[in-house]
């Protein structure tokens, strides 16, 4: 879901929007559309984006995990294939051993049946060539015959698997390409709108009458709590972007996700969500990370920091750190993987309590 408490920090006195747009309509010509229909439109466009943001993540994590278990399934074959081989030359060698006793010990039947073969197969299939051989040799040939499939088929996987694989990489790139120029897009969108309602609050837009009877509120953000009001501060700074991804399979399926993936561009800034102590980490993983052990007893964790911007005792609101991708989640979309750890237990879902503080 993406913030508009940036929109709404700029909006928050109802009272003189209201006023201000019954002003335009009074003074602006009728077919000019009013700024407060702009801002809507604004944040229709953005509201348009969120869903589609959400599943062009969650639709990057799943390839995320595709490619970790294709690139697992390569190397276990990989290596399979080599065992075969290794396996398969020993066998032939063996082979080839009492083929040689047969050509010095054997009758020339025999010999005629080998040297009439037109290829190796040929000699494996000849039932007559089988017959004569003793049953230790007809274990030798099945096994034999039976590497030398393995080693085919596992060929083959191997190179629809190599395949699949260049063509996921450029599928992920192209993937969170998508998903920066989406979020760059709605952080213009929300610049743009922000200088409109700038412009609106000139004395100049209105009748003086009109100015003497509203005081325009602050444009100057609230440096206490980011997201608007309330006990709780939004963890990322707007615009974000977040979906209902627990328990979705990470690490390449060897577990469920824990938490909330946060998205924003690359450095936007992490808000402390309570006042509390937070305390700095990295390394593993989680990258750089930070855990605020919050006043109201709940413990929060912030993964994939690209920085840090504070430590020990912090403020509902404050910066406490920066947008990022580190550990596991190099080369992906900066995000925040956002837990909720509640009385400093096990993790539960976060998604309801953003979506609830946003």
């Amino acid at each position: 879901m993406l913030s508009y408490k940036s929109v709404n920090r700029s909006c928050k006195n109802t009272v003189f929007f209201i006023t201000l747009f019954l002003c335009l309509l009074v003074f602006a010509p009728a077919q000019a559309e009013s700024p407060m229909e702009k801002a809507k439109k604004v944040k229709d466009q953005i509201a348009s984006m969120r869903g589609d943001l959400s599943n062009a993540f969650e639709t990057h994590e799943q390839g995320v995990y595709k490619l970790k278990k294709i690139t697992n399934r390569l190397y276990t074959n990989t290596e399979k294939l080599k065992e075969a081989n290794i396996e398969l030359k020993k066998n032939q060698n063996l082979l080839g051993d009492r083929i040689n006793n047969m050509y010095r010990y054997g009758n020339a039947s025999i010999l005629d049946i080998i040297f009439a073969a037109r290829s190796f197969n040929e000699m494996l299939v000849n039932v007559n060539f089988i017959v004569r051989i003793s049953k230790q040799d007809a274990v030798i040939i099945e096994k034999v015959e039976k590497l030398r499939k393995e080693v085919k088929s596992t060929q083959k996987k191997l190179v629809v698997d190599q395949k699949y694989q260049k063509n996921l990489v450029i599928t992920l790139k192209e993937k969170r390409e998508y998903i920066q120029n989406k979020l760059a897009k709605a952080k213009k969108m929300l610049v743009g709108l922000e200088k409109e309602i700038e412009e609106l609050r000139k004395p100049k837009s209105l009748p003086a009458p009109i100015m003497n009877q509203i005081t325009p509120p602050s444009t100057t953000p609230d440096p206490v709590n980011p997201s608007g009001g309330g006990k709780y501060a939004f963890p990322v700074g707007a615009p974000y972007s977040f979906g209902n991804t627990w328990g979705a399979p990470r690490g390449g399926g060897r577990r469920g996700h824990k938490g909330t993936d946060i998205m924003a561009s690359g450095g936007t800034p992490a808000y402390a969500v309570i006042s509390g102590n937070v305390s700095n980490t990295q390394g593993g993983n989680s990258g750089l990370w930070q855990i605020l052990n919050g006043d109201d007893g709940n413990v929060y964790w912030y993964m994939h920091q690209s920085g840090f911007a504070a430590s020990g005792r912090v403020s509902t609101g404050q910066v406490i750190g920066y947008v990022g991708n580190t550990g596991n989640a190099s080369g992906g979309p900066a995000h925040v993987h956002f837990e909720l750890h509640p009385g400093g237990g096990g993790a539960v879902n976060p998604y309801f309590f953003l979506n609830s503080i946003q």
